[in-house]
Parts: C-alpha cells; structure tokens; sequence
C-alpha cells in the first residue's frame, strides 16, 4: 500500500492511546497529524524506507509505527514503561493489515538517561535515524536533554519535536554536542484533557519539529 502523508495520518489515527499516561513522565499524546507532518519529513529527505530507525520514549508507538508503514528496515521502540512497551504492540497489531511485509521491529525496556549502558546499547551505532517526542520539561525542567543526549549517541540524523519557547536552548545544546538544527517546522498542537490534574478539556501549544544532522 503506497501511503500519501494523509493517508498515513489516517492511519495512525486508529492507533489506541496509553489508558493510564504517568504524569512524571510526561506521556502525552501525539497527534496522528503530527506523527505524520515529522515522519513525512524524514520519509522525503531518505531517512525512513529501508533505514534503522529508533523510536525514544515511544510511548504507544505512534512514531515507530508510522516509520515502519513507510517501509522502514527496522525499528526500535525504546520507553522506561513496561506498559507503554505493551501498548505499542497492541498498536502494531492494529495497522498489520497495511504494514509491508517485511516490517521488523524490537522493543526495548530502557531508561534513556542509561542508553549506552543497558541493554538498548545495541542500537548505538546501527540506527540510521532517531525519532522523538520527548518531554517538554513541563514537570521537569530540560527533560528533553536526556534523549537529546541520547539520540546524538546513536545516529547522526534526528528528528525530534520540542516546544517553540525552548528552539534557541535546543540549537545551543544541539552545538555543544557537534550537531546542527537543519532545519526547523512550527506547528501548533492541540493536546485533550489526559491528566487528573488537567483543568481544561484542551490545551494548546507551539511546537517545532526539529530536523538534526551530524556535519
């Protein structure tokens, strides 16, 4: 099945989302339309179908997934959560009627802050590309620099969306350790009422799709 960049967020629209997301661990949704917008950026620039790709904090599996429709050699979802991990199974089982034949993929249990120790130090150095939507910081401040860190050890190209406030740390980050903000996509997002402590049935926020490479 060729998939267009609608038809892939169509796809993964039937994706089930995590039932119990961990607030300290900053497990919100990702959108089918912005899984779609990151991938399909990757995807045209040759950086999904045939590559390895790593998926961090995978969460249900949203981007994985949707690298592995677009015929990606193989995918690594790594995520701390045993439950999320179980989640992304469920999901890959949900879309196997589109997924090309010869989709591999392997889920790894690892805290991202530990990558080069446990056992996901497999993907070091076999992974063509990371993907991510890590933390914003919003329960921690810099969150997000653990599966920077992270992704910079593993592959020298990576696409992974941060909040809009945050791109001039993200770039200087990104320099101090040898990579360069390539290129950047604004977009807003719009996240549903999926916390107890949420107040609001939606929120709203600016986000930047960052594209990563290694000079």
């Amino acid at each position: 099945m060729q998939l267009t960049k609608s038809s892939l967020a169509i796809e993964l629209s039937k994706l089930r989302l995590l039932r119990k997301p961990r607030p300290e661990l900053e497990q919100y949704p990702t959108s089918s339309e912005l899984a779609a917008q990151l991938l399909w950026m990757a995807y045209m620039k040759g950086d999904v179908a045939g590559r390895v790709v790593a998926d961090l904090g995978c969460g249900s599996g949203i981007l994985g997934i949707g690298a592995m429709l677009l015929g990606a050699k193989k995918v690594y979802f790594v995520d701390v959560d045993e439950e999320a991990l179980k989640a992304t199974e469920q999901n890959i089982g949900l879309v196997k009627g589109v997924m090309p034949k010869r989709a591999c993929f392997k889920l790894l249990k690892a805290d991202i802050s530990k990558i080069k120790t446990e056992d996901s130090r497999v993907i070091t150095g076999s992974a063509d590309c990371v993907i991510q939507n890590p933390p914003f910081g919003i329960q921690k401040k810099h969150a997000d620099q653990p599966f920077l860190k992270a992704a910079f050890s593993i592959a020298n190209v990576i696409y992974s969306i941060h909040s809009r406030a945050s791109i001039d740390f993200v770039k200087r980050f990104a320099a101090e350790h040898s990579f360069k903000v390539v290129e950047c996509l604004d977009e807003r997002i719009e996240l549903p009422k999926s916390m107890s402590f949420h107040t609001r049935r939606m929120y709203r926020a600016d986000v930047v799709i960052c594209y990563f490479r290694k000079p």
